[in-house]
């Protein structure tokens, strides 16, 4: 399908009789929904997140957060995405609200909070998706900051790599204590590994030469 066959398609009153595969390929050949990408697929793309098919959920959550300015529309269909009964649609949609909001020093704070309460969902991936994406947002805000700190000691070690990570980008000269504390050869909350090791002399190292008071 062309592009503006695959807009036309996409409107919702095509995709009755579409199967999971046929919708796929058409979200697909959107590509980058831009200015050229038709009203009505945009709003199909927002009511495919309530489709049966996870898969189909998958790949409208995932090109949902290519879109050029995202209207409050997207990111209220994609804050509802985060609660998906599938780890993998609720990802897709954490990973498109942070591309979505990102380099915005003023962004939602229904997003900002709902981030924060995903960093306690019981699904690990998911803890590690939103500390990541905590720490591309940039934000310095006390209660990220503060979440973040306390993913130091998070019993799944991606989840700690990454908030790691994103201290390393957001954190202050209060958290070098805590990060040191990962570079040590003796085990930090019951375990030792050599890549938090790396990370924390990385971030170690950033947050050193940012903050110099």
């Amino acid at each position: 399908m062309t592009s503006d066959k695959n807009n036309k398609f996409l409107d919702q009153g095509d995709l009755n009789n579409a199967g999971p595969e046929v919708i796929i390929a058409a979200i697909r050949g959107l590509g980058s929904p831009g200015p050229d990408t038709a009203y009505q697929s945009i709003e199909a793309l927002t009511g495919l997140l309530d489709h049966p098919d996870s898969r189909v959920r998958l790949q409208a959550a995932q090109t949902l957060g290519r879109v050029e300015q995202a209207a409050p529309k997207i990111i209220e269909a994609l804050l509802e995405a985060t609660y998906d009964r599938d780890s993998a649609v609720k990802r897709a949609a954490i990973g498109s609200l942070g591309n979505l909001i990102q380099g915005n020093q003023s962004p939602d704070p229904d997003v900002i909070e709902r981030f924060i309460d995903l960093t306690f969902d019981a699904d690990e991936r998911v803890r590690e998706k939103t500390a990541f994406q905590l720490g591309n947002l940039e934000l310095r805000q006390t209660p990220i900051i503060t979440r973040l700190g306390a993913l130091l000691k998070d019993r799944d070690l991606t989840v700690r790599g990454n908030a790691i990570d994103a201290l390393g980008k957001i954190g202050n000269r209060t958290h070098l204590p805590l990060i040191k504390k990962f570079i040590t050869p003796e085990p930090v909350y019951d375990i030792y590994d050599s890549n938090l090791v790396t990370k924390a002399k990385n971030a170690f190292e950033q947050i050193s030469s940012r903050d110099t008071y």
